[in-house]
């Protein structure tokens, strides 16, 4: 779920897909979800990641949400977002309450 409701669209997030993401824990050590992990941004600048694609109808998988995401870092030459992996969560689901998905704007 959400942390808060989108200051922006004041509702639901609608999160975009944006990029491929690494992950790694804390001590950035890799962790690595069942298939590639997409970051999804909001305009309110809240991100979400998963290794599904949702933006497609297709189910969500592994899952963090903007408060599991510590932030940034590189390793070996390689971009990777830190998450709290206690607060990764796994859902068949292809939605979940507080987020629309949507495919990258063009």
């Amino acid at each position: 779920m959400p942390e808060a409701v989108c200051t922006y669209f004041a509702g639901n997030h609608q999160m975009r897909a944006k990029a491929i993401a690494f992950l790694s824990d804390a001590n950035y050590n890799r962790v690595i979800w069942d298939g590639d992990v997409g970051l999804y941004q909001c305009k309110c600048g809240d991100r979400f990641l998963c290794d599904g694609s949702p933006e497609a109808g297709a189910q969500i998988g592994h899952y963090v949400t903007e408060g599991a995401i510590l932030g940034s870092g590189v390793v070996k030459g390689v971009g990777v977002l830190k998450i709290n992996t206690s607060l990764v969560h796994e859902t068949t689901a292809t939605t979940l309450p507080g987020f629309t998905f949507l495919y990258p704007a063009v």
